[in-house]
């Protein structure tokens, strides 16, 4: 309003010198002009609000007159003129006019300047203006610029709105001191992995296989340009080759979490013992143990489809099956397998998914983009996997991000929020032939995020509603939560409850009579919570065959180029180096890029022969700052 004022005031400084030279009627038009002009812009810039309401009578939807500069509306009732004369209205309409809902065409939106018009409608009309309140705040989710782009190239990553990674990154992306482990060996100079992973023990794989896959779906680096969009991408990930060997070791190096997305059937009871001792071993280090379930009959011939698979099946494992994301269920096109919450594939002769008792949620896994894998694979190549290797990972990254707003919850309280927050998928009537072996439901990760997340907040609700529980599961929630409602519930059978709170726990409505399990509450002011620590695992260690230019940060990769090389600085955001020189091993210099302003260099070598080349960086004062050799293929 002050800077109106101050145009004003110059406004009519401008017009005194023009009567002073006798134009008089020129310079009243120029004020009266103006003056308009500044009585308009000081309306406009009074702050409107936007307000919405049903109205279940539609004769008393008014007729919407449009005016210069707002509208007036006119109604058959004029009580509600009458109400309306008095105040400005900007805008009137239908707030969904595209829905084929009939609640939904019943709500309609008003924009006015003065909220006492609101305040004379609640207190004149409340049956003809019903539910009028202000229109919600839009709060845009968080969206990574890699998300769906590979990079540039449109590669859909539907996995990740179907279990509403955009809702969970808004709470959290990850945190690097959180640790997620991959049981397998992974290549560490993978574009979206690179000075985010290590290998607990010996170098990375020197090729792009299964491992470096599962990784990348897990915790690849998001909203870096480059590569894709993972869910737990802001987690540190360590790594180590082997078997249920591997999951102890990482599970003694302190990760919070560990994928196994690999397994064996048809085991020795011996064997099936000596897995679940280094499971619990694992558990009581701590670490959250995922595995992949098994792709049925493909991948256990011997036992079928509802064949068990260890370490999948042994206790204190996460085991996760696999279900489709794409396509709504009953869509006739015969290639649509992919259907939204279908366990079975369509058409199928046997089935390629696990189910059985074991099994204890389930998650997207049949179009899942990841590093390409074997053959001529390339850095930054990407492909769509499916099967549960992909889908214990998903789960995977999920409980990165839970641990990251929630760093104090133990391993029972994890697996009991995924199941608490899934989406119970097998009363559906295209899985009612699976009912009770193929999970909890449906990973919904924002939920799981938001209910860790809630089990922290001093003065957090967790909310436990619409479950039917019945499964022998142990469900515990004990870390610090201020209040725990439960509604709708329906508690039998052998289920057992265990739940603490610090201040308030409540049974709204449900049933809760569970025959051979329990339920146990209890109120405990002594609860305290924690924070997530300090760790400083990011960007420790790099691989061998990676060059690490020193205290600058910079890392070149791949040192085996088909037709380019990265020179990128892992550790600022600053271009320090200016130019880059590529020379032969003669000492020539065959390529030169100047006047570099990025931290971010792509290299393009496709007119390079085959050979051993030396690659050197120079700052803006021509220091020679990083040197390193490589081979183009």
């Amino acid at each position: 309003m002050e800077e109106n004022n101050m145009k004003n005031v110059r406004i009519f400084f401008k017009i005194k010198q023009i009567l002073m030279k006798n134009k008089v009627t020129l310079a009243m038009r120029l004020l009266f002009f103006l003056m308009c002009l500044f009585i308009g812009t000081t309306v406009f810039s009074q702050e409107s609000k936007k307000y919405w309401f049903r109205i279940e009578d539609s004769s008393y939807i008014p007729e919407v007159i449009k005016l210069q500069n707002d509208i007036k509306l006119e109604f058959k009732d004029n009580r509600l003129n009458e109400i309306f004369s008095n105040y400005r209205v900007l805008n009137f309409k239908r707030y969904f006019p595209n829905s084929k809902k009939p609640f939904l065409q019943k709500v309609y939106e008003i924009e006015v300047v003065d909220e006492n018009l609101i305040k004379e409608m609640k207190e004149k009309t409340p049956n003809i203006f019903i539910n009028l309140e202000e229109v919600p705040e839009i709060q845009l989710l968080y969206i990574p610029n890699d998300y769906g782009t590979n990079g540039g190239a449109l590669m859909d990553q539907e996995d990740l709105d179907f279990i509403y990674a955009p809702d969970a990154w808004d709470i959290s992306q990850g945190n690097e001191n959180v640790v997620i482990a991959i049981a397998e060996s992974i290549k560490l100079d993978q574009e979206d992995l690179l000075g985010k992973s290590e290998m607990l023990s010996g170098s990375g794989a020197s090729t792009f296989g299964h491992g470096t896959g599962v990784a990348v779906v897990a915790g690849a680096n998001t909203d870096n340009n480059i590569g894709i969009a993972s869910i737990g991408f802001d987690c540190y990930i360590k790594a180590k080759s082997g078997g249920v060997d591997a999951v102890v070791d990482l599970a003694q190096a302190g990760v919070k979490v560990i994928n196994m997305s690999w397994g064996s059937c048809n085991l020795s009871q011996n064997t099936i013992d000596t897995y679940q001792e280094a499971m619990d071993e694992a558990h009581e280090e701590g670490a959250v143990l995922v595995a992949a379930a098994g792709n049925g009959s493909y991948s256990c011939p011997s036992l079928g489809a509802s064949g068990k698979h260890y370490p999948a099946a042994n206790r204190n494992v996460i085991a996760v099956t696999d279900i489709g994301f794409r396509y709504e269920i009953g869509d006739p096109d015969p290639d649509h397998d992919n259907q939204k919450d279908r366990f079975e594939h369509l058409n199928n002769t046997y089935i390629t998914l696990t189910y059985n008792d074991s099994v204890d949620i389930a998650a997207p896994a049949r179009h899942i983009l990841t590093q390409k894998s074997g053959g001529s694979e390339v850095n930054g190549e990407y492909e769509y996997w499916g099967g549960t290797s992909v889908g214990a990972p998903i789960v995977t990254g999920t409980i990165g991000l839970m641990f990251s707003e929630n760093y104090c919850l133990q391993p029972n309280e994890i697996e009991t929020i995924l199941k608490l927050t899934s989406r119970k998928i097998d009363n559906l009537t295209v899985n009612l032939a699976y009912y009770g072996q193929i999970g909890s439901g449906s990973l919904n990760s924002y939920e799981a995020v938001k209910m860790a997340k809630d089990m922290k907040d001093e003065f957090g609700t967790v909310e436990v509603k619409d479950r039917i529980l019945y499964r022998p599961w142990f469900y515990k929630l004990e870390t610090a939560p201020y209040e725990i409602k439960m509604s709708n519930n329906t508690i039998t059978s052998d289920s057992k409850i265990k739940f603490r709170a610090r201040n308030n726990i409540e049974i709204l409505s449900g049933e809760y009579s569970p025959d051979s399990g329990y339920i146990d509450l209890e109120i405990d002011s002594d609860l305290t919570s924690c924070e997530v620590p300090t760790l400083s695992f990011l960007k420790k260690s790099l691989p061998k065959d990676v060059e690490d230019a020193s205290k600058l940060g910079y890392v070149v990769y791949p040192t085996k180029v088909a037709n380019e090389i990265n020179v990128v600085n892992i550790v600022s955001e600053e271009a320090i180096i200016s130019t880059i020189k590529i020379f032969d091993i003669f000492n020539q210099k065959v390529l030169e890029m100047s006047n570099i302003d990025t931290p971010k260099i792509l290299v393009n070598l496709d007119y390079l022969t085959q050979g051993f080349y030396i690659l050197k960086g120079y700052d803006q004062f021509e220091e020679d700052i990083l040197t390193t050799k490589f081979i183009k293929e």
